[in-house]
């Protein structure tokens, strides 16, 4: 099951990227004109988790093994159910978006931590991942311990994740598409391909 999930969480590079750009781009405009309203930034952000939800959904249908497809499938599920939600009722309050957001970053974390435990120690890879789930629980207890009043200051807190969280995801998403290229390398020339290359990102 590990070494399944790990062969494909390498070849769902390309999703990766599209979802760092994504949080790139929105942490970017988030911190340039934070006093943008929490109405626009609600439905923004159940986009963001809508498609993040529709990419764990077709990574789950395209995963053999039953437990990772069914965690895939259920979470996947759950984040558009949230989004749809959000989406439908764009008007909350500041203390609301701060603990619905707080659990949508704690699920992102815990999945980045589990998926930081199939790659080998020391590798940069597992780095990333980890690095981004510490992160991740991080700002998921200060939304919820301290929760802001100003929703000028809670734009600039998500902005400023969604930034770091974004860069992070695509530093990992292109150590993964080199992965994808020693790959091809290997089987071009009919070489063996080391495998501790291939893992030990």
């Amino acid at each position: 099951m590990i070494e399944q999930l790990k062969r494909h969480i390498i070849g769902a590079w390309w999703v990766i990227i599209i979802m760092s750009l994504s949080l790139i781009i929105f942490g970017g405009v988030s911190l340039a004109m934070p006093a943008v309203t929490l109405t626009v930034l609600m439905t923004v952000l159940a986009i963001l988790i809508i498609v993040w939800g529709l990419s764990q959904l077709v990574r789950g249908l395209q995963v053999a093994n039953g437990q990772a497809k069914a965690f895939l499938v259920v979470a996947g599920a759950l984040l558009i159910l949230l989004g749809a939600v959000m989406l439908a009722n764009p008007r909350v309050s500041v203390a609301t978006l701060s603990f619905v957001l707080g659990w949508v970053v704690m699920l992102r974390s815990l999945i980045d931590l589990i998926l930081s435990r199939i790659f080998a120690a020391k590798s940069r890879t597992r780095a990333l991942w980890l690095m981004s789930g510490v992160i991740g629980v991080i700002v998921s207890f200060v939304l919820w311990l301290f929760p802001v009043g100003s929703a000028q200051l809670f734009v600039q807190i998500v902005g400023g994740y969604a930034l770091v969280n974004g860069i992070i995801l695509l530093a990992n998403a292109i150590e993964l598409r080199r992965t994808v290229r020693r790959r091809m390398h290997g089987h071009r020339t009919n070489k063996p391909i080391d495998r501790g290359k291939v893992i030990d990102l």
